[in-house]
């Protein structure tokens, strides 16, 4: 690494909830910022060589519910015996390290972690989603249906050129992608009516989350397209010109979350609603 090379470096981290027996949604934004840079001199005694530089930012942006948007009852049964769920846990994804990828876009995507519930009726299947969906610890343990999200982070090199001014090169984009969703095993008495209700409410639950995924890398693809076409600029201002084209992107893509969920209601324009037969 030559004495002049810059090397910046980025996360994002931007949990979706998922909650349930009713729609909640929550908007959340903190932000944590750590910046280092070393110096030391070189062994001949020579100017001081700058270490790589290093920022790196942690930021939760944007969250997004699917749930349970209506809940009608439609009749009582008395229900068989059915199995017990067990509780479920989740870990979101972290950034990736970039150091171990090639330039540009590298995607991540964790096998969607299931979490098994059972029940003959709707409300048995609702009482189960309550009991045994993951607990978000910093949302007051509160219960929900399934858990999606992504975790960004960035890193670029910068050097000067021969009229002074320095040159982006070697953006490199972490999209890492995870989440965990129900599946349902059906009781022994369960009708026919029961199993159509689950299935289309799962559909398009998946359907919903689905189409948070598409924008997150929509935008992560936007992010490195935005990054590699900034022209050359002074080395004083390339950092703070590079910082507000990343801030610019991270903003639409939160902005893009919230249409999405205000356009949906949070999946129940796309069929996620359970109705309690």
């Amino acid at each position: 690494m030559s004495n002049n090379q810059r090397i910046r470096q980025f996360v994002l981290r931007s949990p979706k909830w998922i909650v349930g027996v009713l729609v909640l949604a929550i908007l959340a934004t903190t932000a944590l910022q750590a910046h280092a840079a070393l110096t030391q001199a070189d062994s001949l005694g020579h100017t001081p060589v700058v270490a790589p530089q290093v920022v790196d930012t942690s930021k939760a942006v944007s969250q997004s519910t699917t749930g349970v948007a209506a809940v009608t009852a439609t009749g009582t049964k008395t229900p068989a015996s059915i199995l017990n769920c067990t509780p479920a846990s989740y870990t979101a994804p972290g950034m990736l390290a970039l150091n171990t990828f090639n330039s540009g876009l590298s995607e991540v995507t964790e096998p969607t972690n299931y979490y098994q519930i059972y029940g003959n009726t709707t409300t048995d299947i609702a009482q189960q989603l309550t009991k045994c969906a993951p607990k978000i610890a910093s949302e007051d343990n509160q219960d929900f249906v399934g858990y999606s999200s992504y975790a960004i982070n960035w890193q670029y090199t910068y050097l000067p050129q021969a009229d002074g001014r320095c040159a982006i090169q070697d953006v490199k984009i972490g999209l890492h992608l995870g989440g965990v969703r129900p599946t349902w095993q059906q009781g022994p008495s369960t009708s026919a009516a029961v199993a159509a209700n689950w299935q289309r409410f799962i559909t398009a639950l998946n359907t919903h989350e689905d189409g948070h995924i598409a924008l997150d890398r929509q935008y992560a693809a936007q992010l490195l397209a935005d990054l590699k076409q900034q022209p050359p600029t002074t080395c004083a201002s390339i950092g703070s010109v590079l910082d507000s084209v990343i801030q610019h992107d991270l903003v639409a893509l939160a902005q893009a979350n919230d249409n999405y969920d205000a356009q949906t209601h949070h999946g129940a324009t796309q069929g996620a609603v359970l109705i309690l037969q």
